[in-house]
């Protein structure tokens, strides 16, 4: 028996991307996730960019975001899914492939609202990035490099905060202090309380309005590196 796989729906939208240089130190391209599909384009001659590479990756695509290891010559890409995993790929030029460098599970799968991988973010500086839930959970994984120069990842740190909602995270440029990351979230606990006594405050003329607020998520305890 034969069996062919093919791509019933053709995704033209692209949902997120992440620029980097996957395939040479020089190289200027563009990672774009565009729903299962993962695409590598690259600038030709004419400046328009072109499919190097799409690949289909039996999943959601949530999230991508692109590190470089200190002492390296080319990046990697972090990606977010549905599956429950936080994978990392390297661009394989020989196969015109991404090659699976390392994958750890954290969660079940599917696009839950507790469950990481919708947000992503990596330091400037690559030595860790922090995967984030819609609501309450946070990991942080420490990237580093072994004697042979391989990627080398840590058990995940929790940055968890109950009774909130996150709308974004991002890795802060504090050189080479310990990696910081900052979260923009709502914290939903205030507001349930504004909705059993907000008509009270309503009528005595009080705000009840709730505010978004930005928290900060230092990497206590990190070993500090400088490059090689």
């Amino acid at each position: 028996m034969l069996c062919t796989l093919f791509n019933a729906h053709t995704y033209t939208h692209a949902q997120t991307a992440a620029y980097g240089n996957f395939s040479g130190p020089k190289a200027q391209e563009v990672v774009v996730s565009r729903g299962k599909v993962l695409e590598l384009l690259r600038p030709n001659e004419m400046g328009k960019l072109v499919t190097v590479l799409s690949t289909d990756v039996f999943g959601c695509i949530r999230a991508l975001a692109p590190f470089r290891i200190t002492g390296a010559s080319t990046d990697y890409v972090i990606v977010g899914s549905d599956s429950g995993r936080i994978v990392v790929l390297q661009y394989d030029a020989a196969r015109n492939a991404f090659k699976k460098v390392h994958q750890e599970t954290y969660g079940k799968s599917g696009c839950r609202r507790l469950v990481p991988g919708q947000f992503l973010t990596c330091d400037p500086k690559g030595r860790a990035c922090m995967i984030a839930s819609i609501e309450k959970q946070k990991f942080v994984y420490v990237l580093n490099r072994d004697n042979a120069a391989n990627l080398t990842i840590s058990s995940p740190l929790e940055a968890h905060k109950s009774n909130t909602i996150v709308f974004s995270i991002v890795g802060m440029d504090c050189g080479f202090d310990n990696p910081i990351f900052a979260a923009i979230e709502l914290d939903y606990k205030e507001a349930d309380q504004v909705g059993v006594d907000g008509k009270k405050k309503r009528q005595a003329g009080e705000d009840t309005h709730v505010r978004a607020s930005v928290r900060s998520h230092p990497i206590n305890g990190y070993q500090k590196q400088h490059p090689s």
